[in-house]
């Protein structure tokens, strides 16, 4: 990074009187002082090293990555690195490249894509939601390679999730695998799809985590029997319960019930099952109330339903809980949902209604 003699490359130029003030890679030299201003941080060429610690571990799987003082990694004549900072668009791009491909293959693994613009739209959907994840993991790698609480939380919340992953990959790793696509799916019907991508990692990030993780977590218990996907949320059914319930946590639906799926799972939800797309009613007002979800309905919701008693004479066979307003809300939202997209008429008297009509 010196200037280098014109007639012999092994020896540093002499002078000070240098009619251009740029060097190698374009960096200011202070040559009174025998510094590079490398905007940033100065730099000492002789000793090879920086006044300051870079601020970023910008290859952690280096041992060169950890020297702070060294630029880049030592060897400036095969690397340039401007202001010490990790490229934001570079882990934008990498992110909408990987989601977008994953959105698209499981849309074309589900017979969804019937022409160029579709699959066009598919990827784009998946790029939008990469680069939110993209920027997300530049700024956690950011902040906890300069030793911040926050870079800690992020390492903490990370690390849970590959925890999970890796130990419900043990139990079935079929399951544990399509748990872990369904972060990156998105809706068939292409603009709520599109909203999907973007409130899933913005305002829906707590439960789009806390739902990933517990929904590894059954799978690891063995409670998961098949992962389907419908409406960008991923579905995980277990088939051999003694109940017939359910629970969601941002686009995770997680479903007990007692016996098969008998059918494609497309099909059973429309014309098998109604609590299925009960559940799903949830999974928008995940999108609609954000961080609040889990405080305004999640939990309401829960404590309901443990309180929840049979109404005997309830024209709909329904229980308490099937009218609390958490309940009433999500199958409003399902109704007009199904009945958009898919021409479903919603039946209220499968225990599934709107209002209280007692």
């Amino acid at each position: 990074m010196n200037r280098m003699s014109a007639s012999d490359w092994t020896l540093a130029q002499d002078g000070t009187g240098f009619v251009f003030r740029r060097g190698f890679t374009g960096h200011e030299h202070y040559d009174r002082f025998g510094i590079i201003n490398m905007n940033a941080r100065l730099y000492d060429p002789v000793l090879g090293r920086f006044f300051s610690p870079d601020p970023q571990v910008q290859s952690p799987f280096s041992t060169q990555g950890f020297n702070r003082y060294s630029y880049c990694g030592n060897n400036p004549v095969m690397y340039l690195d401007e202001d010490g900072e990790f490229a934001l668009w570079l882990a934008m791009l990498i992110g909408a490249t990987v989601v977008g491909g994953i959105n698209l293959g499981i849309h074309i693994s589900q017979g969804d894509v019937n022409n160029f613009w579709q699959g066009v739209g598919y990827f784009t959907q998946g790029a939008v939601a990469g680069a939110i994840i993209g920027a997300s993991w530049w700024g956690g790698v950011s902040l906890l390679t300069s030793g911040s609480a926050w870079g800690k939380a992020f390492s903490v919340v990370k690390g849970a999730d590959v925890l999970s992953t890796g130990l419900s990959m043990f139990q079935n790793p079929a399951n544990a695998t399509r748990i872990f696509l369904g972060r990156y799916y998105f809706d068939e019907n292409m603009a709520h799809g599109f909203s999907q991508a973007f409130t899933r990692y913005t305002w829906e990030a707590l439960q789009t985590w806390g739902g990933y993780n517990t929904t590894q977590i059954r799978n690891l218990a063995g409670n998961v029997s098949r992962v389907d996907y419908l409406g960008g949320a991923t579905f995980a059914t277990n088939e051999q319960s003694s109940h017939h319930r359910g629970f969601t946590i941002g686009n995770y639906v997680n479903m007990s019930i007692h016996g098969e799926i008998t059918m494609p799972f497309r099909d059973w939800c429309l014309y098998g099952d109604q609590m299925y797309l009960h559940e799903y009613g949830h999974t928008i007002q995940s999108q609609l109330t954000g961080f609040a979800y889990l405080f305004a309905i999640g939990l309401p919701s829960l404590i309901s339903c443990s309180n929840s008693a049979h109404i005997g004479r309830d024209s709909y066979q329904a229980s308490t809980h099937d009218y609390f307003y958490t309940e009433t809300w999500a199958n409003r939202i399902a109704s007009w949902y199904f009945a958009k997209y898919y021409g479903y008429e919603w039946n209220e008297y499968n225990g599934y209604p709107f209002y209280d009509y007692r």
